[in-house]
C-alpha cells in the first residue's frame, strides 16, 4: 500500500512539472510575444551540419516502457501505440479534442545558442508546444511557444529552431492541450535534438520574416553615431573573446520586444565577423525612467554591459537622471528610441510627433547632450503605417499593436528593427572611442591621456608585446584616468601570482563594490496584478564603512514599518517605506522615492508583515591574479571596477611563485565624473 502510495505520488510529481511550465508559458506569454516562429517541415530528416552537437533525447522513439509508463516522458491523454510508426515500433497520440498533456524534462542545451528539436508529427490541426529553460537565472526569455502545424493527416519531419536565454544548460518540451483547446489528432515520433549553426539558424529566421513586407532597411548617413565604441567591438572583435553583451531595461513594452533575435540578426547581416552577442533584460510593469535607475545600480553596472537599450515613458528629468547614472558609472554605449503610437496617442495622428506622454523633441536633445543613440522609431513607425495603409488600432494577427497600448509580435518586428538599423558605420563619430575604452601595452607606448603611463621595475623581460618575469618583487605600475582597469595576460603551466595594489592599498580592501538585485520574497504578498517586485525597493544607496555582506529588508507591519539586517553587521536600524532612512552603520541608504508602489491609490500599504527584501554588497576588485594554466592562453582579470572616475594609481607585483607574463591593461573611462 505504502509503494503504491509513493509510486503515484512520484508520478503526480512528475505529470505536474510539465504542466507548471505550461502555467508559465501561458503567463509568459501575456508578457512576451512569440519568438520568431522558426518552425520548417519536410518528408526526411533534417541534415546535421558540420560541427553540431547532438543531444540525447530519452526514449525519443517512445520504445521503451515501463508496465504502461512510457519511459523518460510525461504522458497524459497521449497514448503509445505499435504499429505503423515512422521509425521503430512505436508513437504516441492524442485523440482529436482530447485533454493531454506530452512532455520530456532536462534536455541539454547550451544557453545563447541555436538548437533544432525535430519529430516525425502527423496532425490535422495546427497545435503548440512551450521550450522552457529548466535552469537559467534568467528572469525572462525562460518560456519559448512554438507553433506545430498541420500535417494533413500525413506523417512529416517538423523542426523547431530555438535559442535558450544565456546560461541554461537544461530544457524541458511540452505540449498540452486543456478543455478550451480544440485540436484534431496529435501523434509524434522519434523526437531528436541538436545545436544548430548561426547561418542554419539566420535562414530559419529569415522564412519567419518573410511573412511580413520587406523594407529598406540600408543605413543613412547618420546611424551609428553615437555608437563608437560598439561598431569598433563588431567590426573588429574583442580581445580576448567574449561576448558582446546588451542589456535591455524598460517597461512591458521593453518586454514586448522579445529577447533580441532580430536585433541579433541585423548586427550579423552587417557585421559577419562579430563576436557571440548576449542579450539581456529587466522589465516591470509601467515602470518608467524613474524606477529603471534602481536596475542600473543592481543588475546592469556589475556586469558592466557594451550597450544599454533603454524603451520607456516618464519625466524627461528622469530620462536624464538615468542616463547620468550610466555615462557616471559605465563607458557601455546607450540607445533610446522614441514610443511607438498608442490608442491613446490617436487624438495627435497627422497633428503632432509627440505621445500623450512624451514629448519627442525633448527627447531627443537629452539624447543629443549626452551622446546617445536617439532612434526615430516612432516616426519610422507612422512612415510604416502610412506606406502600408495602417491606422492606430487594436489588430492582434495583422496590425502593429494587441491591445491598447503593446506592440504585437508585427509591432515589435518593426521597432526591433528601427532599432537594428542603427548599426552601421557612419562616416563620422561623435566621440574618439579611445576616449572611453583604451589599451594600455606592458611595454609602454602612449596614451590619448597624457597622465597615463606604464612604468615597470625590478627584473622583467620583454617577450614580444609581452613582459615577463618571475623575480619577486618586480613590479608594474600603471598610472591610469578612469574606473576600472584589466589585466590581460597569458597563463603557462608553471605560472606564478601577484599581488595587486590600488592608489597604495591592497585592492581586495578597495572602496569599490557593486550590488545585487533586490529580490523579494517567494512569500512576499502578491500585487492583484502585475510582479511582485513592482511594490518593492528598487534601490538601495551605498554609504560609508561599506562592509561586503548580505542585507535583508523585513516588513515589521502592515503599514510600511521595516527593519534592516546585515549578515556581518547584524541589526541595522528600523524605518518607515515612506521616510528617507540611513542604517545605523551608516552603510545603507533606502530613499523612499525608490519603494515603488509603496501604496495603492487608495492610501493602503501594499507590502505586509513578514515581506522581505535580499540583496548583496560585494567587493568588485582582486587582491591577487594568477597565471597558472594551460600555455599560451591568454586571458582578461577585472582587476578594480567602479573605482571613483579619476586617476588611479594600480600596482601588480610579483610573489615570485613562478612565470607571469603581462601582455597590456585595458582601462575604462565614463564620459562623466
Amino acid at each position: 500500500m505504502i509503494r503504491t502510495q509513493v509510486a503515484l505520488f512520484m508520478l503526480s510529481a512528475l505529470l505536474t512539472l510539465p504542466m507548471l511550465a505550461f502555467a508559465q508559458a501561458r503567463m509568459m506569454k501575456a508578457e512576451e510575444p512569440d519568438e520568431v516562429g522558426y518552425t520548417s517541415v519536410g518528408q526526411a530528416y533534417f541534415p546535421v551540419p558540420e560541427g553540431a552537437k547532438t543531444s540525447d533525447v530519452p526514449n525519443g522513439s517512445f520504445e521503451a516502457v515501463d508496465g504502461k509508463r512510457v519511459q523518460g516522458w510525461h504522458c497524459s491523454g497521449f497514448k503509445r501505440i505499435e504499429g505503423d510508426a515512422p521509425h521503430g515500433g512505436a508513437y504516441v497520440e492524442a485523440p482529436a479534442g482530447a485533454r493531454a498533456m506530452l512532455g520530456v524534462t532536462d534536455l541539454p542545451v547550451e544557453g545563447n545558442r541555436p538548437h533544432l528539436l525535430s519529430m516525425w508529427l502527423r496532425s490535422t490541426t495546427p497545435s503548440r508546444a512551450v521550450i522552457s529553460a529548466a535552469d537559467s537565472t534568467s528572469r525572462f526569455g525562460r518560456h519559448i511557444p512554438r507553433e506545430l502545424p498541420s500535417t494533413d493527416g500525413k506523417w512529416k519531419r517538423v523542426g523547431i529552431y530555438f535559442r535558450m536565454p544565456d546560461g541554461a544548460t537544461r530544457a524541458n518540451f511540452s505540449i498540452r492541450f486543456g478543455k478550451d483547446v480544440e485540436h484534431g489528432a496529435v501523434a509524434i515520433d522519434d523526437v531528436r535534438l541538436r545545436t544548430a549553426p548561426e547561418s542554419e539558424f539566420a535562414k530559419a529566421y529569415d522564412g519567419w520574416r518573410s511573412r511580413y513586407p520587406k523594407r529598406d532597411l540600408a543605413p543613412r548617413p547618420t546611424d551609428g553615431q553615437s555608437l563608437a565604441l560598439t561598431i569598433r567591438k563588431l567590426e573588429n572583435g574583442l580581445d580576448p573573446d567574449r561576448p558582446f553583451l546588451i542589456w535591455a531595461i524598460g517597461s512591458s513594452y521593453t518586454n514586448m520586444l522579445g529577447m533580441g533575435e532580430t536585433l541579433k540578426q541585423s548586427i550579423r547581416k552587417r557585421f559577419p565577423n562579430a563576436p557571440l552577442i548576449v542579450y539581456k533584460k529587466h522589465v516591470g510593469s509601467s515602470a518608467p525612467w524613474h524606477y529603471i535607475r534602481g536596475w542600473v545600480y543592481h543588475k546592469v553596472l556589475p556586469e558592466q554591459p557594451d550597450l544599454v537599450q533603454i524603451y520607456t515613458i516618464g519625466k524627461p528629468e528622469e530620462l536624464d537622471q538615468l542616463i547620468q547614472d550610466i555615462r557616471r558609472h559605465s563607458t557601455a554605449d546607450i540607445v533610446v528610441p522614441s514610443i511607438h503610437w498608442r490608442m491613446r496617442d490617436a487624438k495627435n495622428w497627422g497633428k503632432s510627433e509627440d505621445a500623450a506622454d512624451q514629448n519627442v523633441e525633448e527627447i531627443r536633445q537629452i539624447c543629443k547632450k549626452h551622446g546617445v543613440e536617439f532612434v526615430e522609431s516612432r516616426k519610422e513607425w507612422a512612415e510604416y503605417m502610412n506606406e502600408h495603409g495602417m491606422k492606430v488600432e487594436i489588430d492582434a494577427e495583422k496590425g502593429l499593436l494587441k491591445d491598447a497600448v503593446h506592440q504585437s509580435d508585427y509591432g515589435a518586428l518593426v521597432i526591433n528593427e528601427n532599432i537594428g538599423r542603427h548599426f552601421a558605420k557612419p562616416a563620422t563619430f561623435r566621440c574618439d572611442p579611445d576616449e572611453r575604452e583604451r589599451r594600455l601595452a606592458a611595454s609602454g607606448g602612449t596614451s590619448i591621456r597624457r597622465n597615463e603611463k606604464v612604468e615597470t621595475s625590478g627584473e622583467w623581460q620583454a617577450d614580444g608585446k609581452c613582459m615577463k618575469t618571475s623575480a619577486k618583487g618586480a613590479r608594474i605600475k600603471v598610472t591610469f584616468q578612469g574606473n576600472r582597469i584589466d589585466l590581460i595576460g597569458v597563463k603557462s603551466p608553471n605560472g606564478g601570482t601577484a599581488k595587486v595594489l590600488i592608489d597604495g592599498k591592497p585592492a581586495d580592501e578597495a572602496d569599490a563594490f557593486f550590488m545585487t538585485y533586490i529580490t523579494p520574497g517567494p512569500k512576499n504578498n502578491r500585487p492583484a496584478r502585475g510582479m511582485t517586485e513592482d511594490q518593492s525597493p528598487h534601490r538601495a544607496i551605498l554609504g560609508k564603512d561599506v562592509v561586503p555582506q548580505k542585507w535583508t529588508i523585513t516588513m515589521t507591519s502592515d503599514t510600511g514599518d521595516f527593519k534592516l539586517e546585515g549578515s556581518v553587521t547584524g541589526p541595522d536600524g528600523e524605518g518607515h517605506c515612506l521616510k528617507p532612512f540611513t542604517s545605523t552603520s551608516g552603510q545603507i541608504a533606502l530613499d523612499p522615492q525608490f519603494w515603488r508602489r509603496a501604496q495603492d491609490r487608495k492610501g493602503n500599504f501594499n507590502n505586509k508583515t513578514g515581506d522581505i527584501w535580499t540583496w548583496e554588497v560585494y567587493r568588485c576588485a582582486v587582491g591577487d591574479v594568477t597565471f597558472t594554466g594551460a600555455a599560451g592562453k591568454r586571458f582578461r582579470e577585472k582587476l578594480v571596477q567602479n573605482l571613483d572616475n579619476g586617476e588611479h594609481v594600480l600596482d601588480l607585483i610579483a610573489n615570485g611563485d613562478g612565470e607571469i607574463t603581462v601582455e597590456a591593461f585595458d582601462v575604462f573611462e565614463p564620459p562623466l565624473r
